[in-house]
């Protein structure tokens, strides 16, 4: 992503979480902006557009970098983007909506960073496993 469409996604970000923002001064939103350049310079803009979305629309607090890269994962993976990382096995084997056991949370989580592992390399997957 170039400079001006991160300027952009914070921008929107801005609209939609005007509290939290209110609390950044002017320097640290350029300073955001600046950093974000750098950290998702890989992530084309459409991509880290829908991830932004599906942050907001779920969580109510600024989506980190993590949480782009993490929604962005699952985007190029076909996966939905809307529940919780520990359903997302059992939405792709078609079996109905059900509780999962501590095992079967263990291995999605393993799971799910050999696939953060693939796309982002070792560094980034490791702190990718926290449940929110």
């Amino acid at each position: 992503m170039t400079k001006q469409e991160t300027a952009r996604i914070i921008a929107f970000i801005r609209a939609t979480l005007p509290l939290q923002m209110a609390k950044l001064s002017s320097q640290q939103q350029t300073e955001m902006v600046d950093a974000w350049t750098i950290l998702l310079d890989d992530i084309p803009y459409e991509h880290a557009t829908q991830a932004v979305k599906a942050c907001l629309q779920r969580d109510s607090w600024l989506p980190s970098v993590a949480d782009i890269r993490e929604h962005v994962g699952l985007i190029r993976y076909g996966l939905s983007i809307e529940p919780r990382r520990s359903e997302h096995r059992l939405l792709l084997s078609g079996e109905p909506a059900r509780d999962i056991n501590e095992h079967e949370r263990a291995e999605l989580r393993d799971e799910y960073k050999r696939a953060m592992e693939s796309l982002f390399g070792t560094k980034a997957a490791e702190g990718s496993t926290d449940e929110h």
